[in-house]
């Protein structure tokens, strides 16, 4: 993926991931529904949250760097991808935006 510079509004990242959970899991969820603890996302499910989110964002979550925690809530899910994406953000030289008097 490319490095952009954005910026993250984790609540409505948070939002999102939980619209797309709800369509997954025909179930209503929150930003703060218990995945885990509920019972609603399992191995299979996960899978298919993390396809979706990075197809819906077109971003790459890095699933090594996951762990339970991090899938615990569509709340947890948006930090950690912002998380993310803070750590693919590059500087670019202002020589280049800033004209010559």
């Amino acid at each position: 993926m490319e490095p952009r510079l954005a910026v993250l509004n984790t609540e409505a990242l948070a939002a999102e991931v939980a619209r797309i959970l709800s369509k997954q899991l025909g179930a209503d969820i929150t930003a703060s529904t218990d995945l885990i603890a509920t019972g609603l996302l399992d191995s299979v499910g996960v899978v298919r949250l993390l396809s979706e989110v990075e197809h819906r964002l077109r971003i790459s979550i890095p699933v090594s760097e996951l762990d339970i925690d991090d899938l615990r809530s569509a709340s947890a899910l948006a930090r950690t991808i912002a998380r993310s994406l803070t750590n693919e953000i590059v500087e670019l030289p202002l020589t280049e935006a800033v004209s010559k008097p």
